[in-house]
């Protein structure tokens, strides 16, 4: 009520009010309040439901270093979690290119019998490529709810149905800011509208699924370095052996037939030999004087090998202290009378 132009008081009748009263008022109805407050009530249950999930999933990723179980585990777990037919892990190459990693894959059982993403062992895809990675390198996730009405490229459609893919999520897998893969999950028997929250879940997965990764690879540097500093440590005790048997023993084919055996055994070798070149054929000549080969392998000794393509374009560099590696003698450009002689 207004009183000389200011509000004097409120006017006010209590008595029951219908729907159609609240209607009037422009208020929603005590029905409608009540069916929101459930909606809202589903809603806050299902993110509790997905958070506790969340923590489940990750409790177990963070449990493991086997990054084969904590894979398996993940998409088992995210498949059901999220209601998917299916959920796997795509691997990006160096290229650019990649594969659906097999056993990282997990289908419900009525799909089972469907492709498996994972025979496919090279998905080629063009666009990825060409933009290193696309959307993903943005860590941006992708949802297509229909991959016949998302205005997608022929050739892409074309490999989705070859799986009997009808809608998916996608969400990128980072390892130290680096684009290594991408989580996803499909929708085989029809299409599907994504939620933010299922989408949400899937990226926080894929993320830590990324540190994930990042700690499976450091411990396996941490491994190698390991190793190597072992293998190390035992070539330096086997060079001392060596040394030492130089030093004590005047007998060449004992010297010999030693060195070759632990240098062998220290370089994890075939074959290991000692060759010697005819003083009077200018390093054209010569034969193996002692070797250590296993024994799968046709002993060399006493064959005499000619080679003229040595003692013309690589004697002179051997005088001068030059060694030679050679991790593949078919590509390492080598003269035709060489590789004969490799054979």
């Amino acid at each position: 009520m207004l009183y000389k132009k200011k509000l004097f008081g409120l006017a006010t009748i209590l008595r029951p009010f219908l729907n159609w009263s609240y209607r009037l008022l422009g208020l929603p109805s005590l029905d409608e309040l009540e069916a929101k407050l459930q909606v809202e009530t589903i809603k806050n249950e299902q993110m509790k439901q997905q958070q506790n999930a969340l923590y489940r999933v990750l409790s177990k990723i963070r449990a493991s270093l086997d990054i084969d179980y904590v894979f398996r585990t993940t998409t088992k777990e995210t498949c059901k979690l999220l209601g998917a037919e299916r959920v796997a892990v795509y691997r990006f190459h160096e290229d650019w290119g990649g594969e659906f990693v097999s056993d990282f894959e997990f289908a419900e059982s009525g799909w089972i019998d469907e492709e498996k993403l994972g025979k496919n062992t090279v998905w080629i895809d063009s666009y990825l490529q060409e933009n290193q990675g696309g959307r993903y390198r943005e860590n941006q996730t992708l949802v297509v709810a229909d991959v016949l009405e998302a205005g997608l490229s022929q050739c892409h459609v074309d490999v989705l149905l070859q799986f009997g893919i009808r809608a998916y999520a996608t969400a990128p897998i980072f390892t130290q800011h680096k684009l290594w893969g991408v989580l996803a999950a499909y929708q085989h028997s029809k299409p599907r509208e994504w939620h933010d929250s299922e989408v949400e879940f899937l990226a926080q997965v894929a993320t830590h699924l990324g540190f994930a990764v990042q700690q499976a690879e450091l411990l396996a540097q941490t491994q190698q370095k390991a190793k190597d500093l072992e293998k190390t440590s035992e070539q330096q005790q086997i060079l001392l052996s060596v040394i030492s048997t130089i030093r004590e023993s005047l007998d060449l084919d004992i010297l010999f037939k030693t060195t070759a055996r632990e240098v062998l055994k220290a370089l994890n070798a075939d074959r290991v030999g000692v060759f010697r070149f005819n003083p009077e054929s200018n390093y054209c000549l010569g034969q193996f004087v002692s070797e250590s080969v296993l024994p799968v392998y046709d002993s060399a000794l006493a064959h005499p090998i000619y080679d003229r393509c040595f003692g013309e374009k690589y004697a002179m560099d051997y005088q001068k202290g030059r060694m030679q590696v050679l991790n593949n003698i078919y590509e390492a450009n080598l003269k035709d009378c060489h590789l004969q002689l490799s054979r």
